[in-house]
Formats: C-alpha cells, structure tokens, sequence
C-alpha cells in the first residue's frame, strides 16, 4: 500500500491497511511490505 510507504497516514489508516494486506496471500508479497512498513515505524 503506497500509504503505509509514506508512513504520513494516521496509525488508524496504517493499521486498516495492514488488516487488509494481512487477508490477501502473503504470497502477493504486499503482507511483508505492510508489516515492514509498520514496524519502522
């Protein structure tokens, strides 16, 4: 999700779309850059 990259969304919107990431196959690969993204910040 480019708004967990730009780390600026508020932590509800980060927390959404990382739910959202965590439902799709982590295959797809989105989940890890979700959670990476979460955990920087």
């Amino acid at each position: 999700s480019p708004v967990a990259l730009a780390g600026g969304a508020p932590p509800a919107t980060v927390a959404a779309g990382n739910a959202r990431e965590v439902t799709a196959p982590r295959i797809d690969g989105h989940s890890l850059t979700a959670e990476d993204a979460a955990n920087s910040s």
